[in-house]
């Protein structure tokens, strides 16, 4: 049975809780590794610095189009989630002053269209542009600008879940 479910941290609960046994998206080795005694942690489907991200805005703002250094990016404005501590990292490793926050995505993206932030990071789309489009909205990649996002991505499956042990098996 699936279940849509907007929330990163909301999943990882209702995994660590018992109540669905795995996610249907890969997450974070850092944000399952704290509660061992909940989750069966599948080996690394994306491993170490294999994350690549790209900085994504809305087609209109010309200044962060045009940002492709790490001097330009720094004097940008960002949206994310404060709970994804991978792209907080990232965008203060980028020298990133201004981080706004949201806790859903749609809202990060309308954030971005809206002016309020230049900028999000999120994986290249398989999409001829590469833009991002949720619900109508669209953000596009500063061409030639891509970072590396740290950590390793699994699927973490609930040890309290009565299929949680054969789902681990499989994915393995």
């Amino acid at each position: 049975i699936f279940r849509p479910e907007n929330s990163y941290l909301r999943v990882l609960k209702l995994i660590k809780d018992g109540q669905i046994p795995v996610s249907g998206a890969l997450m974070w080795r850092t944000d399952i590794e704290p509660d061992t005694d909940s989750f069966l942690t599948t080996s690394a489907l994306v491993k170490e610095g294999e994350f690549i991200a790209g900085l994504y805005t809305r087609k209109t703002n010309q200044r962060a189009l045009a940002a492709t250094t790490r001097k330009h990016i720094s004097q940008l404005s960002a949206a994310s989630n404060n709970h994804w501590k991978a792209d907080v990292a990232t965008l203060k490793s980028l020298g990133v002053k201004k981080i706004h926050y949201s806790t859903y995505w749609v809202q990060i993206v309308r954030m971005v269209v809206a002016g309020r932030a230049d900028f999000t990071l999120a994986p290249f789309q398989p999409n001829p542009e590469m833009k991002v489009v949720v619900e109508n909205l669209e953000l596009v990649p500063i061409p030639g600008v891509k970072v590396g996002l740290p950590g390793s991505r699994h699927w973490p499956v609930s040890k309290k879940h009565p299929q949680g042990e054969a789902i681990f098996a499989a994915l393995q």
